[in-house]
């Protein structure tokens, strides 16, 4: 914070800016009298539209458009919707458009791949060694690596993959059709479906409930899994959907 004036007056802004002479760039809003003030207290400067305002503006502007053609809004969610995405489009987040999120593999995801891929660098030695006739106990002390681990290597031929691990069972697994049975009706607030959970038993916390919803949000989408994501108000597979509000639209 530099400073703060007492008001919005040209004259005042002017006189701050001569004050303060230098400025090469004005970024402000739209009110006249900033621009009134700037061009008078500082006249070489470039004025500039705040983003702030830019995409409030934007926003303002797509709402009317959609006001004017909600029509086409209507026509556009009752058109079916398309066939399924490949499997890496499904597992795109939900807030992928937001800021800071970004679609594609979850932190876990990446380094269970990174794991694997040291894993199969070091399988990839093991194997140009041994072909270059290095006996496995040479190869174990080269490599740094038991010696079983490299007879297992070369005995399976090819790549051990590890067994994905056993999954965890949660207080929720007895409800967990229930839970679907929701989702796929359309109820993805985590405190919806927590309450709707404990009327019927479940004793588990809301944050239970959260982290499986939001794995269903990565893995399921309504009408089967590894849907797309859905625009909305956009038609189900075969039929028709609820037109958004202009204001959704924007």
């Amino acid at each position: 914070m530099i400073d703060l004036l007492p008001d919005r007056q040209p004259a005042t802004l002017a006189a701050w800016l001569q004050a303060h002479p230098g400025v090469e760039l004005l970024s402000r809003d739209r009110a006249g009298a900033y621009a009134e003030g700037a061009r008078l207290g500082a006249p070489a400067a470039i004025q500039i539209a705040d983003r702030f305002h830019l995409v409030k503006n934007l926003m303002e502007a797509l709402e009317r458009a959609g006001t004017r053609h909600h029509v086409a809004l209507r026509t556009a969610a009752a058109i079916p919707y398309p066939v399924p995405l490949p499997k890496e489009t499904g597992r795109q987040r939900r807030s992928a458009g937001l800021p800071h999120h970004h679609a594609g593999p979850t932190k876990a995801e990446q380094r269970s791949t990174e794991r694997r891929a040291q894993r199969f660098a070091r399988y990839e030695r093991v194997v140009t060694l041994a072909a270059a006739g290095m006996a496995p106990s040479g190869i174990a002390k080269a490599m740094g690596m038991d010696r079983q681990t490299i007879r297992g290597w070369l005995a399976a031929g090819q790549f051990p993959e590890r067994e994905p691990p056993p999954g965890r069972r949660h207080g929720v697994d007895p409800f967990m059709a229930d839970m679907l049975e929701r989702y796929d009706a359309g109820l993805e607030n985590a405190a919806e479906l927590a309450r709707a959970l404990w009327a019927s038993g479940f004793r588990g916390s809301y944050q239970t409930v959260r982290r499986c919803l939001d794995t269903l949000r990565r893995t399921r989408r309504r009408d089967g899994p590894r849907w797309g994501p859905r625009p909305a108000g956009a038609g189900t597979p075969g039929g028709a959907g609820r037109a958004p509000s202009p204001r959704q639209t924007a």
